[in-house]
């Protein structure tokens, strides 16, 4: 019984596909998985006889949810990832049609999901009673496993706590340390900038006293040059005054010889 890749995926999409669900307790289905599994296996000879794709799955309530399911597809691939398919098989191509056996459970397997190939639909229609033997046996396998990781305390669980433990007290010791030295890198920035501000005032109030005495400097010599120019003013009238005492001086001489003449 082959299926066309494309055919198969698009039956998946549009949900063309027999889905059943039954439920049973996981005591019911830990003391006879064979009577547990009846339904699927009656489901499936159902679909397989009208040529239909079947997903039939069967659900254990408990503490632990336990699911076992039946699907008709064309890869080990459940039909919630059909549009995987083509990853690794050719869309056009027409392959057989096989039997899967998935269970779901926390305590199954890390991903919580494993998928098994129990045959192709031919071989199984050739065989039924050994091939649903061969689906109890792995079920009830699968059940021991889920069984033993329940009651196995997990090891794991004090190794996250020690991790997160040693980074708390790794980010403590750094944390500290880069703040302190940005800010001492801040404060320095600052002062020196600080300083150079106070020189430039300084610089700009020079010129400022170096005009002040220039303009003061040609004040006190103008003053100066006027007091000498006063001085030499006064012999010019000294000697004009000692030379109008002079000049009777001669005339009285001239006046005496005179007399003398006229005496002799």
């Amino acid at each position: 019984m082959d299926i066309n890749v494309k055919a198969f995926q698009d039956a998946i999409a549009e949900d063309n596909f027999e889905k059943t669900t039954h439920t049973v307790t996981q005591t019911a289905l830990l003391a006879d998985p064979a009577a547990a599994l009846a339904p699927l296996f009656a489901d499936l000879d159902q679909a397989l006889a009208a040529g239909n794709l079947l997903q039939a799955s069967l659900v254990a309530d408990g503490e632990d949810e336990i699911g076992v399911r039946l699907e008709t597809g064309v890869i080990n691939l459940p039909f919630a990832d059909s549009k995987k398919v083509t990853n690794f098989v050719a869309a056009d191509s027409a392959v057989p049609l096989k039997v899967y056996l998935i269970i779901t459970s926390p305590f199954v397997n890390v991903s919580h999901l494993r998928i098994d190939e129990v045959t192709t639909a031919d071989n199984y229609l050739a065989g039924k009673n050994s091939q649903q033997a061969a689906v109890i046996a792995d079920v009830q396998e699968k059940l021991d496993v889920i069984e033993t990781n329940r009651k196995t305390p997990k090891p794991a669980a004090p190794a996250p706590a020690a991790r997160t433990t040693s980074r708390s007290t790794t980010t403590r010791g750094k944390t500290p340390r880069k703040p302190s030295a940005r800010t001492t890198n801040t404060v320095k920035a600052g002062s020196r900038k600080k300083v150079t501000a106070k020189t430039a005032t300084k610089a700009k109030a020079a010129p400022k006293t170096t005009a002040k005495s220039t303009t003061k400097a040609p004040a006190k010599t103008a003053s100066k040059t006027t007091t000498k120019a006063a001085a030499k003013k006064s012999p010019a009238t000294k000697s004009t005054a000692a030379a109008k005492k002079t000049t009777p001086t001669k005339r009285a001489t001239k006046t005496t010889a005179t007399k003398a003449a006229t005496k002799k």
